[in-house]
């Protein structure tokens, strides 16, 4: 998909390219066209009208007529009787050669082979000078146009060889570009694929743990009651264990969609914290972990109080699992420059630098060194979606004395 995706943009870019080329040389060559198009045509005008002069002389400094226009006179039969002044030197079988390439064509041309622009006048009773009349006739104004072609195929030339080399450097830039470009799309494919193989593995466990208590019910089922509620407590168990899985990637499903509406109103953090510590408290004392909370009073924040809530309860969950027997947990609300900044610091919990930037990923559990795992990996991953939405700065540290410790900056 990647690969299709990679040759689209370098299409569309390739193609945008062209067409700004194309269009450029376009118009620079009917540009040239048309002017050089326009000379011709005032050079042959110029000729007719004034026929028999001198050109070498009368237009010597001219660009238009330096050498490049003469005039051909004929009888009405198209024979050649004279050719004007010019210092053109042509011959009479040249003339009469030239005439007869005109005879049967339109009054205004182009002779492309020959390199000559014409124009035909019909002439009757003209006095080409003191000794030549022309009763009836035809004058054939002529304009040498070769150097003009020449320039033209030249510019054409040119014009091709630039626009093959813009377009190879832009077809080396678009295929560079495109990496740079797709390579969050990339991420995120991977990501993608990481996050369903992953969840097919969590999702693989409940279900093989309740098929088989299924099974044991099904083969045990002439037992009463009281003997099969262990079986039955564990598909429970499995199941829920399931649903808290399933709504977990729903949530974080829609988040990537945008499609979480969020409410956002002023709460009172300092009562959403408290709420959150309190059932902690006898869940930390079973297990034997002193849990130590130091909530200021009066902090207000703009959010949405469940997902606040929410925020709260997956540090606290995750520093019960990861804390052992013996440890301690340090929940602090405080304000700081003015600013609500909440911390979590479990004792004897430590992550290792080069997993710590690993930790709000999906599915991502340290398992060399937290020997007290819990959930599916997804817990982190949603806070951090939650703190993105509040604008809320999250950050870790670890250490071996220490302790892992998470704080919010709001």
């Amino acid at each position: 998909m990647l690969k299709k995706l990679q040759t689209k943009f370098i299409l569309i870019l390739m193609s945008f390219v062209s067409v700004i080329l194309l269009s450029v040389f376009g118009i620079v060559c009917c540009s040239n066209y048309v002017h050089d198009k326009k000379d011709v045509e005032r050079s042959l005008e110029m000729a007719l009208r004034l026929k028999d002069k001198d050109f070498s002389i009368s237009f010597g400094n001219s660009r238009n007529f330096n050498g490049n226009s003469f005039v051909i006179y004929t009888d009405s039969d198209y024979e050649y009787m004279i050719t004007s002044r010019t210092v053109w030197n042509i011959y009479a079988e040249d003339a009469q050669s030239l005439i007869e390439s005109v005879e049967h064509k339109e009054d205004v041309g182009v002779l492309k082979k020959l390199g000559f622009a014409y124009k035909k006048e019909k002439i009757t009773n003209y006095q080409v000078n003191e000794d030549t009349l022309i009763p009836s006739g035809y004058a054939v104004a002529f304009v040498d146009i070769s150097n003009m072609q020449s320039s033209f195929q030249r510019m054409l030339i040119i014009s091709v060889q630039i626009g093959s080399s813009v377009l190879l450097v832009f077809f080396i830039l678009s295929c560079i570009l495109s990496k740079w470009a797709l390579k969050p799309v990339e991420q995120a494919w991977d990501k993608q694929k990481q996050f369903v193989a992953d969840a097919s593995h969590e999702l693989k466990t409940p279900l093989t743990v309740i098929l088989a208590d299924s099974d044991v019910l099904l083969n045990h089922s002439t037992e009463s009651i009281s003997s099969q509620k262990k079986w039955i407590e564990s598909i429970q168990s499995e199941a829920n264990r399931m649903r808290k899985l399933v709504e977990n990637m729903l949530f974080l499903a829609k988040n990537d969609a945008n499609r979480i509406e969020i409410s956002m109103q002023n709460c009172s953090l300092s009562d959403i914290c408290f709420h959150c510590v309190l059932p902690f408290e006898s869940i930390a004392f079973e297990k034997g972990i002193d849990l130590i909370d130091e909530v200021e009073e009066n902090i207000e924040v703009h959010g949405n109080e469940s997902q606040l809530k929410q925020l709260i309860l997956i540090f606290l969950d995750n520093a019960i699992k990861y804390t052992p027997k013996g440890g301690k947990i340090y929940f602090k609300l405080a304000k700081i420059q003015n600013k609500p900044v909440l911390t979590i610091r479990n004792t004897d919990s430590y992550i290792p630098p080069e997993d710590l930037k690993h930790v709000f990923e999906r599915f991502y559990r340290v398992d060399k060194s937290r020997k007290y795992q819990g959930g599916a990996g997804l817990g982190l991953s949603i806070a951090s979606q939650i703190a993105q939405s509040h604008k809320i700065k999250l950050s870790v540290t670890s250490d071996e004395k220490q302790g892992t410790e998470f704080t919010l900056n709001f």
